[in-house]
């Protein structure tokens, strides 16, 4: 609300020295409005303070890291590849129709990455990791189903799967169906996210994810 009504009513507001502003002023905000003068200096120091910490955590999407050898990734709208479709309510169906939306894609990324350090042992070692399943029934069992399907094709020896796997109870029964399928031969391993410790019975997916084989 505040991105967009706080512009609209600054607009509301000064919309004569707005008009003005926009034909040639050479001002860098629209004259006579102290409010824009203050709102205009909040929006830059919100920028440089807030968008410096953005950057240092993003700064991977400039530079890769130096340990990251090879990276193939490939995008799969699995929409349409499922049948009856991916998503699970009217809503997801309908934000999926907007162009350039990619609700119901899945980002397969394989990397190659090169240790800093040697570790006997794990020379070629293929590490499978899913995050952020979010069952929330906003995409339907078979779109998991396929995703997880695909996975497996990668044959990894080791699975990790790192948190925020369910946000409501009534999901939990998908688990051991679906994460059984799974294979490595040096096991699966799950943590749990912030999204986990919303639902009621969290005994359930505990057991479930045990009964899936994940430690």
């Amino acid at each position: 609300l505040l991105c967009f009504l706080v512009p609209a009513a600054m607009l509301a507001c000064y919309l004569p020295a707005v008009a003005l502003w926009l034909t040639g002023s050479a001002a860098w905000l629209p004259a006579e409005s102290l409010a824009f003068t203050w709102w205009g200096a909040w929006n830059i120091a919100c920028t440089v303070v807030l968008g410096s910490f953005w950057l240092e955590s993003r700064r991977w999407l400039f530079f890769k890291p130096r340990q990251l050898l090879e990276e193939q990734t490939d995008l799969i709208n699995v929409h349409r590849k499922v049948e009856g479709g991916s998503p699970g309510n009217p809503l997801t169906k309908k934000l999926s129709l907007l162009p350039g939306n990619q609700i119901t894609s899945c980002d397969f990324s394989c990397k190659t990455l090169q240790l800093t350090r040697s570790i006997e042992g794990v020379h070629g070692l293929k590490v499978g990791h899913l995050s952020d399943i979010h069952f929330t029934g906003q995409f339907r069992y078979e779109h998991y189903a396929f995703v997880l399907e695909r996975f497996n094709q990668w044959e990894p020896d080791l699975i990790v799967l790192t948190g925020d796997i369910i946000d409501q109870d009534k999901y939990s029964e998908w688990i051991v169906p679906l994460f059984s399928q799974l294979r490595a031969p040096l096991g699966k391993f799950f943590l749990l996210g912030n999204h986990d410790a919303r639902v009621q019975h969290l005994d359930l997916v505990l057991t479930a994810l045990d009964r899936a084989g994940f430690v």
